[in-house]
C-alpha cells in the first residue's frame, strides 16, 4: 500500500469515528426531518432492489455461505464460543448444490464467512476447486487468518478462485491481540500474509486482494496509528470498522452502543443476500447466530423459491412497516441504524 492509500485510510478512519460521534448526538437523534429523510431513503433503495427481478421472483445479489460454524479463536465481542447450535462443517455435495443453483441465475457476489473459521473445513479444497469451475463474478472469503497455512495459499494462488481475503486482526501486537482474541497467534499470521503477497508477486496476481481488519473499540484505543504503520506495507487494503456490533442475545463489554439513542432502519439485507448455514439451513440474517429463524433447507427446497418464500416476505413487510420491535431477532440489533450504515 503506497503512501497515498495510506493516508486515505488514515482519513477515512478519523472521518468515520468523528461521523459517529455526531449521529450520536442529540441535535441528529431528535431532528424529525433527518429521520424521516432516513426512512425515505432506506425505503427507496428497497423499492430499487424489488425491480430488479424477473418474470415473478425476486433474485439475490449475493450469498454468504457458512462452511463451518468451528472457531479456533475466543473473540471478546464475539458468542460463537457459547453458541449453542450443533457444530459442524458443510459436506461437498451441499456446497456444490448450492453453487450449481446460485449460477443457474448467474448470482454474482460470493462471500465464504459465516459464524466459524472457514480453513477449519479440511475439505475446503476440494470445495474451492469445484467454485473455481463454477465462480461467480466475485468471491470474497472472511477469515482470522489462524488456519491460513503455507499450503492453503499456494492453491488459491494456484486456483485464483478468491478475488479478496479479509483477514480480521484487529491488533498491532502480541499483547492487544491475546486480550482481543483470547490467544497468541499474531507474528505467524504476518508471517503468512507476506507468504501470501510474496507468491503474488512472483506470479505477477493482482489477485486475492488483502484486506486487514481493524476494530475501534476500547481495547484498541489510541492504537490506530501503530496498526496503520505495521500493515500499511504487507496489505492493498485496511479496513476499519467504527463500531462493535451487538449480537441479538449476547451481552458483552466493547458494544459502546445505546440502545435508546438510536434510529433503527429496515435491513437492505434482507432484499440484497441469503446466508446459508454449514447444514444447507437458510437463516434470516448474518446476525442470527444461533440459526432460530430458518427460512428453509437448500437440501429440500429450491434456494430461490425460499428467498421468495412467505417466512422472508414477512420479515421484509414488519421492516418497510418500520415495526422492528414486534420483531424478536431485530429488537436487539444495531447493524443497521444510523449509528452504523447512515448512508
Amino acid at each position: 500500500m503506497n503512501l497515498f492509500k495510506r493516508a486515505k485510510v488514515w482519513i477515512v478512519f478519523y472521518i468515520k469515528r468523528n461521523i459517529r460521534r455526531l449521529l450520536h448526538s442529540g441535535i441528529i437523534l431528535e431532528n424529525k426531518f433527518y429521520r424521516n429523510t432516513l426512512y425515505k431513503k432506506a425505503l427507496k433503495k428497497i423499492s430499487d432492489l424489488e425491480k430488479k427481478n424477473r418474470g415473478n421472483l425476486f433474485y439475490p445479489l449475493a450469498l454468504e455461505i457458512e462452511l463451518t460454524n468451528l472457531c479456533n479463536l475466543n473473540c471478546v465481542f464475539c458468542p460463537n464460543s457459547i453458541h449453542d447450535r450443533k457444530r459442524g462443517v458443510m459436506k461437498l455435495d451441499t456446497f456444490k448444490r448450492i453453487i450449481r443453483e446460485a449460477k443457474s441465475f448467474k448470482m454474482p457476489y460470493l462471500i465464504i464467512s459465516g459464524f466459524g473459521e472457514a480453513f477449519l473445513d479440511k475439505g475446503i479444497k476440494e470445495k474451492l476447486e469445484y467454485l473455481s469451475q463454477n465462480k461467480p463474478d466475485f468471491v470474497e472469503l472472511v477469515t482470522n487468518g489462524y488456519a491460513l497455512t503455507k499450503d492453503i495459499i499456494c492453491f488459491i494462488i494456484n486456483k485464483k478462485v478468491i478475488d479478496k481475503i479479509d483477514i480480521s486482526i484487529d491488533a498491532a501486537d502480541e499483547e492487544v491481540y491475546k486480550k482481543i482474541h483470547g490467544k497468541e497467534g499474531l507474528e505467524d499470521i504476518v508471517k503468512n500474509i507476506l507468504f501470501l503477497q510474496s507468491m503474488k508477486r512472483k506470479q505477477k496476481l493482482a489477485i486475492p486482494l488483502v484486506s486487514i481488519r481493524f476494530k475501534d473499540f476500547s481495547l484498541n484505543n489510541g492504537r490506530f496509528k501503530h496498526f496503520l504503520h505495521r500493515f500499511n506495507p504487507i496489505a492493498d487494503d485496511i479496513y476499519t470498522y467504527a463500531n462493535i456490533f451487538h449480537w441479538p442475545g449476547f451481552k458483552n463489554n466493547f458494544t459502546p452502543v445505546d440502545k435508546n439513542h438510536i434510529i433503527k432502519l429496515p435491513c437492505i439485507d434482507l432484499w440484497r443476500g441469503i446466508r446459508i448455514n454449514w447444514n444447507g439451513d437458510i437463516v434470516l440474517c448474518c446476525m442470527d447466530y444461533e440459526g432460530k429463524i430458518v427460512l428453509g433447507n437448500i437440501l429440500e427446497k429450491q434456494l430461490i423459491n425460499i428467498w421468495n418464500g412467505p417466512t422472508i416476505g414477512f420479515y421484509r413487510k414488519k421492516h418497510k412497516e418500520l415495526k422492528f420491535n414486534s420483531l424478536e431477532i431485530c429488537r436487539d440489533c444495531d447493524i443497521n441504524t444510523n449509528f452504523i450504515t447512515p448512508w
